[in-house]
């Protein structure tokens, strides 16, 4: 059974929801500190389930930096992570109900319902390189940034 997991990811806490493969909900709500101690919690949770890494899915927003270490400790676990445009998940919401009404909690398990019903072309790995390239970017812009203060 491939398990699908929705990851809504914010500066101090993140919160999971998981969906197997036939849309039931397995995890509704997990919320965790944006911390390795929190990390620890989402990996302990994640083996409890007991199913073999490569049938868990795992997709969150790309939000900019607050995901990066979560993204980079669980690439190292070796799960597959996929990160998708906010204005993405926003589109599938507007197309899945007409209510306004919007939590962490149920965005991440709208995130989950995407990646499940998602085909394979729509959802965006997250490769290291483009990771370590956006991180060494934003550097650059503060160097930048902190030298034309200085002028």
């Amino acid at each position: 059974m491939t398990l699908y997991v929705g990851i809504d990811v914010s500066k101090f806490k993140h919160d999971l929801a998981i969906l197997e493969d036939q849309g039931e909900i397995i995890t509704k709500n997990l919320r965790f500190e944006n911390s390795s101690q929190g990390f620890q919690i989402l990996k302990d949770h994640l083996e409890s389930l007991e199913n073999p890494i490569s049938e868990i899915h795992i997709a969150l927003e790309d939000t900019g930096h607050y995901g990066d270490n979560l993204i980079a400790f669980l690439q190292k676990l070796s799960y597959s992570v996929f990160t998708y445009n906010p204005l993405l998940i926003k589109e599938f919401v507007k197309s899945q109900t007409l209510r306004k009404s919007k939590t962490d909690k149920k965005d991440a398990l709208v995130i989950a319902r995407k990646l499940l019903t998602d085909s394979y072309s729509e959802r965006f790995i997250v490769e290291p390189q483009m990771r370590e390239l956006k991180e060494l970017t934003r550097y650059q812009n503060r160097l930048i940034h902190d030298v034309i203060l200085k002028s």
